[in-house]
């Protein structure tokens, strides 16, 4: 090969480097300077009105060991509680647990005593703590449901999260989905929406594995 071949050659490689590197820095200002991320997560919305069910059905997120929740977890149980206390449903399922973990320290456990603290009683709490998945929440909610009769549920999660869950959650005859959260990215922090172009990438992520898997 000749050194005029090979030069033309690095120089393109050189070129799609720049090109590459100047598109995703391009991309990344658009995710978190301005609100068009807020366009990949209109699919994702589920913006449903709370009615009187049975039960108000909380998905886990993640807790450390000593009870640390973290910002999805709170942000849920807070709403689940909220929802109780507006008289939506007489009994709160929290669901979601973690490997490897004793009685006592599991996420949903964690997130229970939370509510506790927010005025939800102890008789009113189900505490789920085999799920290790959106997939295992169903599974576990569905035989909880099932033994005690429930027909209807307020299910609460995170707005990305919601459209997800709620396909899952598909055998409670009234399902009424709840978001935690909503997506405004025109009023948060460039922190903060990069936080939640994160959560929406997962999502998508999320849904073609478990379509591939035929979980949907």
């Amino acid at each position: 090969m000749s050194n005029s071949r090979a030069y033309a050659i690095l120089r393109g490689i050189r070129r799609g480097i720049v090109v590459s590197s100047l598109t995703l820095s391009v991309g990344f200002l658009a995710v978190i300077c301005t609100p068009k991320s807020e366009w990949l997560a209109e699919p994702l919305r589920v913006e449903e009105d709370p009615q009187s069910s049975d039960v108000i059905i909380v998905l886990g997120a993640f807790a450390s060991r000593n009870g640390i929740l973290n910002e999805s977890a709170l942000r849920r149980t807070i709403k689940a509680a909220e929802l109780y206390h507006q008289g939506l449903a007489p009994t709160v399922l929290v669901t979601g647990g973690n490997d490897d973990r004793p009685e006592g320290e599991h996420t949903a456990e964690h997130m229970a005593a939370l509510a506790r603290r927010l005025g939800v009683p102890s008789e009113a709490l189900i505490v789920e703590t085999q799920s290790r998945s959106t997939r295992d929440n169903a599974r576990q909610s569905k035989e909880l449901l099932h033994a005690r009769g429930f027909q209807s549920a307020v299910l609460v999660s995170d707005m990305a999260h919601l459209y997800r869950a709620r396909a899952l959650i598909h055998f409670v005859p009234r399902l009424h989905a709840i978001a935690s959260d909503r997506f405004r990215f025109y009023w948060t922090t460039p922190e903060i929406r990069l936080s939640r172009f994160r959560a929406v990438v997962y999502e998508y992520v999320a849904l073609l594995q478990y379509r591939w898997r035929g979980w949907l």
